[in-house]
């Protein structure tokens, strides 16, 4: 998926068929939540959504994702907090 796209509505769920994905550029669109199928997508390593509505607490299925190396999520609506245990090591974050 590319960014830039408006996308308005949830994501699908077939998303975490893509389980061999590695990047997922969905910046620039008008996401507010993200869905928990992104948890399947073992093979993914960047995760961009950036510029989005994304407002709360992420899901805890992030901690799934157990190749990630960059999860970019600077400039949406408000506050986002998560905190997860991956490999071992505790992430916490917050960015606005």
């Amino acid at each position: 998926m590319a960014a830039n796209n408006q996308l308005y509505r949830a994501l699908p769920s077939e998303l975490g068929l893509l389980s061999k994905l590695t990047s997922l550029d969905l910046a620039g669109n008008q996401i507010s939540t993200i869905p928990v199928e992104i948890g399947r997508m073992r093979s993914l390593e960047f995760l961009y959504m950036s510029d989005n509505r994304l407002v709360g607490a992420l899901i805890s299925e992030m901690g799934q994702l157990r190749e990630i190396k960059q999860l970019f999520l600077d400039h949406n609506v408000s506050q986002l907090h998560f905190h997860a245990c991956h490999h071992g090591m505790e992430l916490t974050a917050r960015t606005s």
